[in-house]
């Protein structure tokens, strides 16, 4: 019987608002929803805890989400890029991403 190890991979880019704004799953220890975007890909950081967790769901990402109906109700998807240290707009009739300095 084998062990693989799960290997974190850092984060390049996070949303400019916290996972609570898009109804990710709360802290499973503590059970707080004020949580943050860790470091790492496809998880979440409890400062309360003082640990990273993956979510049970991923609350709106988990379907299909009416991105005009969620702009209306003041969800932004734009990003922050981690590497470049600039805002990813997004152009809600593209679906691209523009680039501004932060």
């Amino acid at each position: 019987m084998t062990t693989q190890s799960v290997e974190k991979i850092k984060r390049k880019w996070c949303y400019i608002m916290p996972p609570r704004a898009y109804e990710v799953a709360a802290c499973p220890t503590c059970g707080t929803p004020d949580t943050q975007w860790s470091e790492f890909e496809k998880h979440i950081w409890c400062d309360r805890c003082k640990v990273d967790f993956k979510p049970v769901h991923f609350g709106i990402f988990d379907g299909p989400i009416p991105l005009q109906s969620a702009l209306m109700m003041g969800v932004s998807f734009d990003r922050i890029d981690l590497v470049t240290n600039e805002r990813l707009i997004l152009d809600p009739d593209s679906l691209e991403y523009r680039r501004v300095p932060l």
